[in-house]
Order: C-alpha cells, then structure tokens, then sequence
C-alpha cells in the first residue's frame, strides 16, 4: 500500500482546491478517480450529495500535520457505470510507533450523473514498530472466500496483535450503481473458516445474477468427533432496505430450491408434488396451474425434476416450498382442497458436514424450460 502510495500525487483535502486544480486540468469530474484519484477526498468535500457519515470520516483524518496516502481497491465496471474504491490512510509516528487509521471511500461514475461518494467502511486502527521499538505490531488480514473479481464478494476480515488473532469477521461487499457497500454477516467468523473447525461454511452462487450468500454444512466439532447442526441461512439483497437480508429455515430451504441448490441446504427437503408433466409439456403444466394458483394457500413453484436426487429426470413438477420433514408436508395436505390430490416425496439429503469437504462452489442447475410458471393439480400423478 505505502509503495504504491508513493507513486501519487499528494492527497488533496480541501474542497476548492480539488475543484480549482480540476477546472485548471481541464478535466470533467467523472474521469478524476481515474487521471487524478488525489483529489478524491476534496472532491468528495465539495459534493452536496456525499454524506455526513463520509464528510465526518474526512474531516477526521484530514489535517496537515498528518501524512495521507490514497490507493486503489475494489472496481467493477460494466456498461455505463463504475464502482471503485479508495482506501484513505492518514499515518502518524508517535515515539517509536508508527499508527495508521483508514477509511474505505467508494465512488461511483455513472454516465450523464457526477460522481457519487460514500464511505464503504472505516477499518480498524493499526500500529507498526520503527526499528527497535518494543510496541506489539496490529494489523488486518483480509482473504477473499468467493468472487474476487465479481460484483458482490465475499471476504474474510482478521484482525492480529503481534501475530495472534484478536477479532475476525465474514463480510459481504457489494458494487451497484451508488457505490459499494459493506456488510458484516458473521462476528466472529466461525472456526470452520479460520482453522477447519467446527461452524458453518459461507458460499456465494454463481450462475444467477442475482447473487446470495448461503451459510450452511454447520457442524459441532471436526471429521472424526462430529456431528451434523442442522439448518441454513440465505442472505439475499433487499433492495427496498438496501441491505441484505436473512432468510432461515423453510424460507431458505425454498429459495435453495427455487434454484436447485439442494446441495447448499442443511436439512431435507421434502415436497408435495402437486402435478407434473414431461418437460416438453411445459406449455400445458402451465395453463393448468395457473387455476390451481388461484386457491393454493401457499404461493407454488415449478421445478426440474433433474435437479433433485430424489425425483425421477424428466419431468416438471409443482410444488409448494419443501419442508424439512416428511410429517410437516404429509399434514400439509390437508391445509389446501385440491392439495389432498398430491403426494409427498424426499427430494434430497443434505450433504453430511462431517465428511470430506466438498467443493466450495457448487454446481447450479440450468434454469427450467421457459413458459412453465403455471399448472392445475395432476389427479393422477407419475410415479417419480
């Protein structure tokens, strides 16, 4: 960081002088981050849409007592908008100890608009010996879980003291239109991502575009004296809140299912098959679902067979969300007139946690046949 630091220009910090150095460059203010990043806390002073949460956090560091070093972080581009961002540090020597304090700005360029500028995060205070100093040195490890390069990416925070660990966190960050934001889904961070032991394993999925952060394989103790802690935790943007949102239990176990991702549930799934039909009949499951749709107490689904262990290839099927026990979906039956017509089998087992680990990304599905969104119950089912 302090090396490539050494490379730019000095650290601007005041609002007229930033925009006056731009006008004098010639420069529109979308290209900054990119031809003249110094200018960036400034320019973020200068702006009337940043906030007080970010004009607050530069004030703070800014001063010309203290050294600033500015560097590039996370970027995602994609057509006609940008998210990046800087870190900030403001470094300052007291005796024999060198402490830095950072704050994590983002900036988002979109086409026709000015820049938008927000604080991601402030990082925690870090202090660095300078020659024979005695002071116990901190600082924070970061290792990216999931997604390096994409939009939304999951990292594991670790925070040291002299070499020993003192806080750990699993954050998710996040790049869109505003910016990137960031969210702190686990503190601490379970054992299983610091050492392999025991707690639950984070992964993000891949192939949808809209992506989620799914907690699950949770386990007491390690392979050998292990046992298996049932349930799964779907975290999953709400872009109403602007935050992502938690969903556990049968709300994870179908939105899993939605999508196929059997293999990231911690407990069966179980489901009430409703009705199929092969999947070149996707038109017609579709017609006759959407009567049942008008009189299902429970919003429906129409799946792949294939992405089931437990069901037969081949077929599509509407179902209500899986339950993860076969009792809950036999009494099902009866909450719903025309679900008393439908039968009950196990789509799946939940991977044991205990046994060798599996790879951490898994496989997703491909989508079902376009066109079946809507059927009416099959009053007589094929066998799966």
């Amino acid at each position: 960081m302090l090396v490539a630091a050494a490379h730019a220009g000095p650290v601007e910090c005041d609002a007229l002088g930033a925009a006056r150095t731009l006008a004098e460059a010639r420069i529109e203010e979308h290209r900054a981050p990119i031809t003249h990043p110094e200018l960036i806390p400034g320019l973020a002073l200068a702006s009337p849409r940043t906030g007080v949460d970010l004009r607050s956090a530069l004030t703070d560091l800014c001063s010309h007592t203290a050294s600033l070093s500015l560097v590039p972080s996370d970027v995602w581009q994609q057509a006609g908008w940008s998210a990046h961002t800087f870190l900030l540090t403001r470094s300052e020597q007291v005796g024999c100890t060198l402490f830095q304090r950072s704050i994590a700005i983002s900036v988002a360029i979109a086409d026709g608009a000015a820049p938008h500028y927000s604080l991601r995060s402030r990082l925690p205070v870090t202090r660095t010996p300078v020659g024979g100093c005695p002071t116990v040195p901190t600082w924070r490890e970061e290792q990216v879980l999931a997604d390096a390069e994409g939009p939304v990416r999951l990292v594991l925070a670790t925070d040291l003291e002299g070499g020993q660990r003192q806080h750990s966190e699993v954050v998710v960050r996040r790049a869109s239109r505003e910016g990137w934001t960031e969210q702190v889904l686990a503190e601490p961070a379970p054992d299983r991502l610091l050492d392999g032991g025991d707690g639950p394993r984070f992964d993000l999925t891949e192939r949808f575009e809209n992506k989620w952060v799914v907690v699950h394989g949770d386990r007491s103790g390690t392979p050998g004296a292990c046992e298996a802690v049932p349930g799964q935790t779907v975290w999953a943007w709400d872009a109403t809140a602007h935050r992502w949102a938690a969903h556990t239990g049968r709300d994870a176990l179908t939105l899993l299912a939605s999508r196929g991702l059997w293999r990231l549930a911690g407990q069966p799934g179980w489901m009430l098959i409703l009705m199929q039909e092969d999947e070149d009949d996707a038109d017609k499951l579709a017609w006759r679902r959407r009567r049942l749709d008008r009189v299902s107490p429970q919003p429906l689904y129409t799946l792949s067979s294939a992405w089931f262990p437990g069901l037969n290839p081949g077929f599509l099927v509407v179902t209500p969300g899986p339950w993860a026990t076969r009792a809950e979906a036999e009494a099902a039956r009866s909450s719903g007139r025309k679900w008393r017509r439908g039968y009950v089998k196990r789509a799946w087992t939940p991977p044991d946690p205990c046994s060798e680990p599996t790879p951490r990304h898994a496989p997703e599905p491909d989508a079902p046949a376009s066109g079946a969104n809507h059927a009416e119950v099959s009053e007589t089912p094929q066998s799966q």
